[in-house]
């Protein structure tokens, strides 16, 4: 199935911020804590430090744009070497974002 084209929603990366903040903002700051400390070793203790300090000061953008970084990386790193289709999104909407996806013409082999 590798072989098949993979579709890559590309959402602007302000947007997936906003997004994933209101979303975590909702959850305990204690289990929030405690998955970025099960992410300490790849995160790396700075950042580990700077994205707890933004729990404990309820600045959930800056802790997702922390967290985010090491996210994107691991993300590229399983699409290298994938044949992708790119389709560009504005923002984080469901029904819109699924209507872009649905209207791709995928390249035919």
């Amino acid at each position: 199935m590798q072989a098949a084209p993979l579709l890559v929603l590309d959402v602007p990366r302000e947007a997936r911020v906003q997004y994933l903040a209101a979303d975590y903002g909702r959850h305990d700051a204690g289990e929030l804590a405690s998955a970025v400390l099960r992410l300490r070793k790849r995160l790396g203790g700075l950042v580990t430090k700077e994205a707890l300090g933004a729990i404990a000061e309820n600045d959930m953008p800056r802790m997702v744009e922390l967290v985010l970084a090491y996210y994107d990386k691991a993300y590229g790193y399983g699409l290298e070497g994938r044949q992708k289709v790119t389709v560009p999104a504005e923002g984080t909407e469901a029904a819109t974002n699924a209507a872009l996806v649905r209207a791709v013409q995928l390249p035919l082999s």
